[in-house]
């Protein structure tokens, strides 16, 4: 792929959970297809990805208060920032689902800029907000076709 073809391709933030089994896969196919991905697992810096077990990895027992607390940690907001800056970078947002809470509040943010939303869905419970997407693609090849679809 030239240069040329890179630049026409667009800019993607990759919405998701740590716990998604096919998250990897769905983002090394778009790279491999010449997209340039804001990849929050392997962020940019190679030091900001984010995950509450870095802050304490009894995260799951902490009440509101501690949680409060916590997401203003040091590092907790250097993972934000990074992730924020993924979201303004990027030209869609792709939702791959099953995917949690956070991955569906970037997902919003993302819609509320006026960024298209390509959300890749895994059968799961239905989400009547999901009409705020660009499209719902059910295989990663609709998912690619719809991309390169959106590219300039």
């Amino acid at each position: 792929m030239t240069t040329t073809d890179l630049a026409k391709k667009l800019k993607i933030y990759t919405a998701s959970s740590w716990r998604n089994a096919r998250y990897e896969s769905v983002v090394s196919r778009i790279k491999e297809e010449g997209f340039e991905v804001y990849d929050f697992r392997n962020p940019p810096d190679n030091k900001a990805a984010f995950h509450w077990t870095i802050i304490d990895s009894n995260w799951m027992t902490w009440d509101s208060s501690k949680f409060r607390e916590s997401i203003n940690h040091p590092i907790a907001q250097r993972g934000f920032n990074s992730d924020k800056a993924g979201m303004d970078w990027a030209d869609v947002c792709v939702l791959i689902t099953p995917s949690g809470k956070s991955s569906h509040l970037e997902a919003g943010y993302m819609v509320g800029r006026g960024k298209p939303l390509f959300i890749l869905l895994d059968g799961g419970e239905p989400e009547l907000t999901y009409s705020l997407a660009t499209k719902l693609c059910i295989s990663v090849g609709e998912l690619i076709a719809e991309l390169e679809a959106e590219s300039p």
